[in-house]
């Protein structure tokens, strides 16, 4: 009789065992996720300088005429997403803004350098970067009204926004497309909901057959399918490239959990790749246990200073010179798909 208390009490202390385990490793996952966030924010804020710009220092800032705009808007769009989860000083992006748009020109574009015309991807990532910190569109006035007036009859854009191009070649290609049509959806999409249709018509006819979007400019499948995705997302309508896109990108994923071009994971792939699926997720996509995964390989590969490795992101045409690659443009992504999944509602 004396055995039933204590076999009770046994039972007792199991049950508590039980709901605390979860409860204890929910606590330790958040924590991780939110120390890898503070550590991350550190890192891109300490390359801050008293201008308010963000100075990295990939060998391509050694270029001739480099204006260091290109890599100060993608470091200021991840914080300025850092900042609306509660983990940057809003002083800190406000400083950002105002260097940037000491930048601009007096027809509301940027340059990647001073020795070339205006290029409609540097002004479309600033203009996104812009509109997602707050709504006071009056400096990207002139800048959607250069992108309508350069957008081509199959609604691709330019990369070079200038009538008279010198010596410099003219592309038009998905990269800045993607980016740019997603600036005017921000911007107002019923403004400009033809130069929409049209470029979207674009997006959806230039996905792969295996469900991603390649880029002119840039290493490997993941950062377009990212962008298109993003676009798509937004704009609606676009049910069957989404569901490619999405099983491309859970096939995809390796056993260690990340993505990478070349069978080899890399964090700023798989960065992309969990960008793509919480878009995705919004869309109605069972995303979530891929993304959980993804989170988890950045954060296993993020190093001790709260940045993680070079990963080589802009340039192949021009491999093995003037590729674009640091410490920072890895950090910036991952950051952002980390807070992106962890703050999911936010935005």
């Amino acid at each position: 009789m004396k055995r039933k208390p204590v076999i009770l009490l046994i039972v007792i202390i199991l049950i508590n065992i039980l709901w605390i385990i979860p409860l204890v490793t929910i606590i330790y996952y958040d924590t991780r996720i939110k120390n890898s966030i503070k550590s991350a924010v550190r890192y891109l804020t300490g390359l801050q300088n008293a201008s308010g710009l963000f100075y990295d220092f990939p060998e391509l800032n050694m270029s001739e005429g480099y204006t260091h705009v290109y890599s100060h808007e993608y470091i200021l769009d991840a914080l300025i997403d850092a900042y609306i989860a509660g983990f940057c000083n809003q002083e800190i992006i406000e400083k950002g803004i105002t260097w940037l748009l000491t930048q601009q020109d007096i027809n509301g574009l940027w340059k990647f350098r001073d020795i070339v015309p205006p290029d409609s991807d540097e002004s479309g990532i600033a203009a996104v970067a812009m509109m997602t910190y707050n709504s006071n569109q009056t400096p990207l006035i002139k800048t959607m009204e250069q992108f309508s007036k350069y957008q081509a009859a199959n609604g691709v854009f330019p990369l070079w926004l200038n009538e008279t191009l010198s010596n410099t070649t003219q592309t038009y290609d998905l990269d800045q497309t993607s980016v740019v049509l997603y600036s005017m959806f921000l911007f107002n999409s019923t403004k400009y909901s033809t130069n929409l249709s049209q470029g979207v018509d674009f997006i959806k006819n230039n996905q792969t057959i295996e469900g991603y979007w390649n880029c002119t400019y840039y290493y490997g499948p993941y950062y377009g399918t990212f962008i298109s995705v993003r676009l798509l997302s937004a704009y609606g309508n676009s049910s069957i490239q989404l569901e490619r896109s999405f099983q491309f990108l859970i096939n995809s994923q390796h056993n260690d959990w990340g993505w990478g071009r070349d069978s080899l994971s890399n964090p700023l792939d798989t960065a992309f790749a969990i960008l793509a699926l919480t878009y995705l997720l919004k869309n109605g996509f069972d995303a979530y246990y891929y993304m959980v995964r993804g989170v988890n390989y950045l954060i296993n590969t993020q190093f001790s200073n709260g940045s993680w490795a070079v990963v080589p992101f802009w340039g192949p045409m021009y491999a093995p010179w003037g590729v674009y690659q640091s410490n920072a443009i890895t950090t910036l992504f991952a950051l952002k798909a980390i807070i992106r999944y962890s703050y999911f509602n936010l935005f």
